[in-house]
């Protein structure tokens, strides 16, 4: 996918949990089954291009008797790994035996060095040229809540709401 020198990157990431029901000062709480509190950042790597972008390719063609060579593809020998780092903070919960329970989440996503065909002007006789071109933000909370309206041997009526809301803002655009 990448040229020499760029196929190969590393993408750490990590996460905890607290399982707070679990701690002794909420023994006593019995309406709460569980209760966690959760924390993970890491990076993700893309490389979603196809392959040999980063090389310039030529057709033999033949015109007016004369055999010549067309350029095809532009390549890119800079296209890198597009990287996206992920922070994501997030609270499960479980109330009243199982009969309200949900989570609540919130992420924070940036993704730079998007990978992006593009068209350049028609003089350059060149369909696409792949690069990476931008800076991407996206920001957002997650609210998930279920409840068991009616529970019992032979019916259930169960509730789900979800909510939730995303700001992505392209924050840089490589050469302006």
């Amino acid at each position: 996918k990448f040229a020499s020198g760029n196929q190969a990157a590393y993408f750490p990431s990590g996460a905890i949990a607290w399982r707070i029901s679990e701690e002794n000062f909420m023994k006593k709480i019995h309406w709460v089954d569980e209760l966690k509190l959760r924390i993970s950042a890491g990076y993700t790597g893309s490389q979603s291009i196809g392959d040999y972008l980063f090389r310039s390719l030529y057709t033999a063609t033949s015109y007016a008797g004369a055999s010549g060579l067309v350029p095809t593809q532009l390549g890119n020998d800079e296209i890198e790994w597009e990287r996206t780092l992920q922070k994501d903070l997030g609270l499960d919960f479980s109330l009243f035996k199982a009969r309200l329970r949900g989570t609540i989440g919130y992420y924070d996503k940036t993704t730079e060095g998007l990978l992006l065909n593009i068209t350049p002007p028609p003089s350059y006789a060149y369909g696409s040229i792949i690069m990476n071109i931008a800076t991407i933000e996206n920001k957002g909370l997650e609210i998930d809540l279920r409840g068991d309206i009616f529970r019992t041997k032979n019916f259930q009526w169960n509730s789900a709401l979800n909510i939730s809301r995303n700001r992505s803002k392209v924050t840089r655009v490589n050469g302006g």
